[in-house]
């Protein structure tokens, strides 16, 4: 098991927490593309994953767990979307 799985779970929440809000700002016709965490590098690096293999299919999968979130009831604490991001993570390491 890496070591820093816990720490990638709760980056992994703090991300798709983040969409939670850009997505909701969106919906009051606020832009908000250019308000993005960008954890993705930090969560490869954590990862282990070379550089060169986090753009294409990595990032999708990345990009499509988070997109998810809008889809779970926003709350304070993100707890809810701990099996999501437990989710994302194994997906991840395949």
């Amino acid at each position: 098991m890496n070591p820093n799985k816990p720490l990638i779970i709760q980056l992994l929440i703090a991300d798709m927490k983040h969409e939670q809000l850009l997505a909701g700002l969106s919906r009051l016709g606020f832009e908000s593309d250019w308000h993005s965490l960008d954890l993705s590098g930090v969560v490869a690096e954590l990862m282990g994953i070379p550089e060169a293999d986090r753009s294409g299919e990595w990032f999708e999968h990345y990009m499509d767990f988070v997109g998810k979130a809008g889809n779970y009831p926003v709350t304070a604490t993100g707890n809810n979307l701990q099996p999501l991001a437990e989710a994302c993570y194994e997906m991840l390491q395949q």
